[in-house]
């Protein structure tokens, strides 16, 4: 009575309790520091002397992100120096002051995607491992993730000549990868190619940046649509074929269904096609994931930068030693005040390449903001050309090689800035050529090709989002050891427009045959600008080729047969495609109606080898004598089968239900597709563990019977663990077995493989309601050495496993709560039952509700001993 009542109070209680420490934690702990670090890599940063996350925060490497010039968040590669030897790893940082919408997530977001990977860990998703992550006093937070060694990005692997068989490989693993990532409910709103990483030699893939993912319970097939889509978006069609496309969805439906046997809401393949394709023209149509798409390694810079001076210079790490005799005269230049307004300088160096200054003094508006309220590192002119060129060299566009940048205040709200890039040593520029090109009266077939490619160059910048600036002209030159190749030296004509502004790009193309009918080129040259800028590269171009190729081929497994209950599978991408149907992961239960009765039984060939096909007429008969138990109308013992002629002989457990209540029966007669049976739904209940990953007895057979009337009888044979103990017997075991320093090595292995396997159904909200020690199993030969605990730990006895998303707290109280209960036994202290907490719990730092749960669990502990006790003073008082 007392224990419903509690149940009751923390039903109605609990919620709200959780809202006031979610509460108190965003808007009243944001500006607390902290510092996790993992177990494993702690000798990291107590070697380096790093002791708390303000030391951490401001160590410097080499910042690779896209968002370098974004100051308030970037990513850096980092070395450490381990005694081994060194750890690469990056480190996202994010800074304090972002807006008020983002402190209402107060620096959470490096602290989630550090939670993510550690679920994606446990759950066996590849994905980079996490080391520490942190939040400083000012609310500046940073998570340092390893590095993946020998990977290349799916989009540079696709494209390099590699065999058809290592590619489906590849394919098919990350179709996998991506399947179980959506059973488990992740939803990845970046998943664009350069995320997912391939190491060529093993071909594993690994899936990155999850900081934007969110978990749900039951992932909607939209969402998933969308996810495919971004990856589908991000892939040019010249690296991956449409069949390999439709193979490649084939294998992620063919795995979901393996993951998610029993979900029987998995989409046609033609259905989802279409929705992943017009998914994935919405998104062409956004600037970013065209660069994603059209980029290439070969005229992308990558940004690799090393900040200096407080941020106010910057190098590029591909600066040549030669190029750094220009710095003192830069920094001299810089510092001695000669930039007035704007000054470009070259200087030639002996690397056949020229180097070209741009400084430039400007007085910021903002600047009283800046001094009043405190906005630093604002973007400066430069800052948003060097942005500019990154853009346009993802697009196509050639421009100088960025070098360096510097900032700096002169006086007051003046400022100053310069932008250092690398050209050409013989350029000059389009005007200059044209001119004396006329002059000369040279051959026209040289201004036709340039004008062609000048006219590729505006087609792209459209096509980039940028358009010309009222009155002023591009800064276009000509490369002479390339054949007259033009390039952009500088960004400062061109501004941002939403998109692809038309009738902007309509006016930018007349203004320029204007400009070129100036310097006294003919209208049929002319034309040959007009063909460059509408030729293939042009702002039109960006749907797939072949897009009827697509429509007919998913239109065409559309139309496949109606009475197809599931995803039709390519299982070869050759010329002649084959199409079959999925093998269901699950075993099929068989309706057998004999008389006024309805049977569902399924069984293993092995068992039917001894019962023969009608197993089920006589099971609920057979007489079990070894180790048997009868109570309450139920029965369990053990069936031995020996196979003589060197088989394996045939162990199990047999469990049998002889009187169900009358109202269960009735519920089966009226909705008969449930499983209102305790065995039938044990043997769910073993299908969906196996499915989440968790090792669990393999059912042999089944029986459920329904009728006469509303009688309901029931079994279930499970294949008995051989050469394995149950914790509570293994653990003493080892205990006398191992020395003390083994033995304590092998306890904190061991609870390390319980709290994930314990994670994995809490995280879900499934709650085995009889969470002891005596449920979980291991080999008995581990008893005598430390194994790789990963998969070798069984959970059986799951006949009362439950889904309570509502009331997950309560039921998450009880599962820990038997634990602890049952972990009273020799070989565990209290030590070890705070080690399972640490591997058990979420990261983060401790709040209010890690204390409040603890309260709870060890009250209902006392609870669980108290009664106990008075059970076993019961039994001792009853006379003999």
């Amino acid at each position: 009575m007392l224990d419903g009542v509690l149940r009751l109070i923390g039903a109605i209680f609990y919620p709200i309790l959780w809202a006031l420490d979610w509460v108190s934690v965003t808007f009243f702990s944001s500006r607390s520091d902290y510092l996790l670090v993992r177990s494993s890599k702690r000798k990291i940063f107590l070697g380096n002397n790093y002791h708390n996350a303000e030391s951490i925060f401001h160590v410097e490497g080499l910042r690779v992100t896209g968002h370098g010039w974004k100051k308030k968040r970037h990513v850096c590669k980092l070395e450490f120096q381990e005694p081994p030897g060194e750890t690469h790893a990056f480190m996202k940082k994010e800074y304090a002051g972002r807006g008020w919408l983002a402190h209402l997530k107060p620096k959470r977001l490096m602290l989630h995607e550090a939670r993510v990977l550690g679920t994606l860990e446990r759950e066996g998703i590849p994905a980079p491992k996490w080391i520490a992550v942190g939040n400083t006093f000012k609310g500046d937070a940073f998570l340092i993730t390893e590095e993946i060694p020998d990977t290349v990005t799916l989009k540079t692997y696709l494209a390099e000549n590699h065999s058809r068989s290592q590619k489906k490989e590849v394919l098919r693993a990350l179709a996998c990868s991506l399947a179980r990532m959506h059973t488990l409910g992740f939803c990845h709103p970046d998943l664009y190619s350069k995320h997912v990483l391939v190491n060529p030699e093993s071909r594993k893939v690994f899936i990155l940046d999850w900081q934007r993912s969110v978990r749900i319970q039951d992932l909607p097939w939209v969402v998933r649509c969308e996810n495919l889509a971004r990856l589908h978006a991000t892939i040019e069609e010249t690296s991956l074929s449409i069949l390999e496309r439709l193979a490649f969805l084939s294998c992620y439906l063919e795995a979901t269904s393996q993951y998610c046997s029993f979900n029987n809401s998995i989409p046609l393949m033609g259905v989802m096609a279409l929705t992943i394709e017009k998914e994935c023209q919405r998104l062409l149509k956004k600037r970013h994931i065209r660069e994603k798409r059209y980029s290439s390694s070969s005229t992308t810079q990558a940004q690799n930068w090393i900040y200096q001076d407080r941020d106010h210079f910057v190098i590029t790490s591909s600066w040549d030693s030669q190029d750094k005799i220009i710095l003192d005269e830069l920094t001299k230049t810089f510092e001695a005040n000669e930039i007035k307004r704007q000054v470009i300088r070259k200087y030639q160096i002996a690397s056949n390449s020229t180097l070209r200054a741009e400084f430039l003094r400007f007085s910021n508006p903002t600047g009283i903001f800046t001094k009043l309220f405190g906005r630093k590192n604002f973007q400066s002119p430069m800052h948003w050309n060097a942005t500019t060129l990154y853009k346009l060299q993802r697009h196509g566009v050639q421009t100088g090689k960025i070098l360096a940048l510097g900032f700096r205040k002169i006086n007051g709200f003046n400022h100053g800035c310069f932008l250092l890039t690398r050209e050409p040593l013989n350029s000059v520029s389009l005007e200059e050529w044209l001119q004396e090109s006329i002059r000369k009266n040279s051959h026209d077939e040289s201004r036709k090709y340039l004008l062609q490619a000048v006219g590729k160059l505006l087609s792209n910048i459209h096509k980039a989002g940028f358009v010309i600036r009222d009155g002023f002209d591009l800064e276009i030159r000509l490369n002479l050891q390339m054949n007259l190749a033009p390039y952009l030296a500088s960004a400062n004509a061109l501004q941002d427009a939403s998109g692809i502004d038309l009738e902007k790009a309509m006016h930018d193309k007349k203004a320029c045959r204007k400009w070129l009918r100036k310097m006294g080129t003919s209208n049929d040259e002319i034309l040959f600008f007009l063909k460059g800028y509408s030729g293939k590269a042009g702002f039109h171009g960006y749907s797939f080729s072949q897009p009827n190729v697509v429509q007919s081929q998913a239109q065409s497994i559309h139309n496949s047969p109606a009475n197809s209950t599931s995803a039709t599978v390519i299982t070869s991408v050759e010329n002649t495609t084959q199409w079959t149907e999925p093998v269901s992961a699950g075993n099929e239960i068989t309706t057998t109606k004999s008389g006024n009765r309805n049977i569902k039984h399924f069984a293993l060939q092995d068992w039917k080898v001894y019962y023969g096909d009608e197993w089920y007429n006589s099971i609920m008969d057979v007489g079990v004598t070894d180790r048997f138990h009868s109570k309450q109308g139920r029965s369990v013992g053990r069936l031995i089968f020996e196979a003589g002629d060197g088989k394996p002989d045939l162990r199990v457990y047999l469990k049998r239900h002889y009187d169900l209540p009358a109202m269960d029966g009735l519920m089966g007669r009226l909705f008969p597709n449930v499983a209102w049976s305790p065995a039938l739904q044990e043997y769910q209940h073993l299908e969906w563990a196996r499915q989440l990953g968790i090792k669990v007895p393999e059912p042999v057979a089944v029986l459920e019977i329904q009728g006469p009337g509303n009688k309901l009888q029931s079994a279930l044979a499970i294949r008995e663990l051989e050469g394995m103990l149950a914790l509570h017997e293994a653990i003493p075991l080892a205990e006398k077995r191992l020395d003390k320093i083994t033995f304590r090595k092998w306890k904190k292995s061991l609870i390390a493989e319980m709290a994930r396997m314990s994670r994995i159904l809490h995280d879900r909200h499934w709650f085995h309601k009889d969470l002891y020690l005596c449920h979980f199993y291991i080999p008995e030969k581990y008893t005598f050495e430390i194994p790789n605990w990963r998969n070798q730990v069984w959970m059986i006895d799951l006949h009362r496993l439950g889904h309570h998303p509502w009331t997950s707290k309560i039921w998450r109280i009880k599962d820990l709560a038997q634990l602890v209960y049952s972990s009273e036994i020799s070989g565990v202290d209290n030590k070890d039952r705070l080690t399972f907490w640490r591997f058990y719990r979420e990261l983060g730092p401790k709040s209010r509700l890690d204390t409040l749960m603890l309260w709870v669990i060890r009250f209902k502990w006392q609870r669980y001993r108290s009664h106990n006790l008075k059970k076993k003073g019961n039994q001792t008082s009853k006379p003999g």
